[in-house]
Formats: structure tokens, sequence, C-alpha cells
């Protein structure tokens, strides 16, 4: 019997992940996956429908910030910062939309806001909304877990250093599974 290191038809997903393990530098790496895609139906197939979902998935998040942020320039996925992406959360309400609410008495466009199953919050029923809570309740634990995390990694890591100079991969386990043992205890 012989065993292969790589099999013959391998997935999609496992084509990137070897891409990627082989090329650390992201462009670099998507520049092999899109070569490789050239020659590999499978990959290139698999490309094309995970874009287009980006692209619907840019668009609704688009259409819904300008919606829930009164912001009519909100785009996502249209350019990619050269500069570390620094996130700041907005309210769900801009401070002038709220001023124009107290003074004109309109209603936001929230029946607009497309939901994660794809339905306008217009049509939706109640299994929709249900849907729409049980997509976003966990994504609500895990990115404060991680903001816990981060935090915590912030406090420990002295001006001027790297992560690397002051953690390796077991400290910074350690404090990830900390992190969430404490996120977990405080929601009970």
């Amino acid at each position: 019997m012989t065993f292969h290191s790589r099999p013959k038809t391998a997935s999609a997903q496992t084509l990137i992940q070897m891409t990627v393990d082989a090329e650390p530098d992201k462009i670099k790496a998507a520049k092999a996956l899109v070569d490789l895609a050239a020659t590999n139906a499978t990959l290139r197939d698999y490309l094309v429908q995970l874009g287009a979902k980006t692209a619907v998935g840019d668009r609704i998040r688009s259409d819904n910030a300008k919606i829930f942020r009164d912001d009519p320039q909100a785009a996502f996925g249209s350019a990619v910062p050269k500069a570390p992406l620094k996130m700041h959360e907005p309210p769900i309400i801009s401070l002038d939309h709220k001023r124009r609410v107290r003074r004109l008495a309109p209603t936001l466009q929230l029946l607009n806001v497309i939901l994660p199953n794809g339905v306008r919050m217009a049509l939706a029923k109640r299994a929709d909304i249900a849907n729409a809570v049980d997509t976003y309740e966990p994504q609500a634990r895990d990115m404060a877990h991680k903001a816990n995390y981060y935090r915590t990694v912030l406090s420990r890591l002295p001006n001027g250093k790297a992560v690397k100079d002051v953690f390796d991969d077991a400290a910074l386990t350690a404090i990830y599974n900390a992190t969430k043992a404490a996120d977990h205890a405080s929601a009970a």
C-alpha cells in the first residue's frame, strides 16, 4: 500500500491552505492562488463562487450601514487599507440623524435592512428574525471575547515591543483560554 503526501484531486480548501502555508505574504499567496486557479477548475469555480458571495455580502453590509449609521458613503470591501486598519465602533444611529429624527420625526428605513439569511426586514417572518438572533448572538460573544483577549495582551505589552518579543504561542494561548473562561463565567 502506497501513501501519498498530497491527494491527486485536492479540494479547493486544501489547495488554498497549502498555498497559504507555502507563502506567508498575503499578496504573493493571492497571486499564487490566481495562477493555480488558471489550471485547476475546482479551485477556479470555488474562488469565483466565494468572490461572488463576498461581493454580495459587501453590498449588503454597505446598504445596511447606510441605513443604520446614516452614512451615504458607507462602502465595505472597496479598498485595501495601506496602514493597519483602525476600526471605531460607530453608534447605531449617527448624532446628526438623531437630531433630524427629533426635529422631523421621520423613521429610519429599517424595513430595508437585509437579514443574515438574505431576507429583507419588511418580508421577514418569526423564523427569519430568530435566525438573525441566532446568527448575531454567537458573533457578539466571540467579538467580546476577542476584545477581552486583545485588551489583556495590550495591558501586558510594554511600549515599543512587538508581541513576539514578550509572548510565545503558549503564553498567548494561556491568555486566550483565561479570557474565554472569564467571559463564559460572566455570561452565566
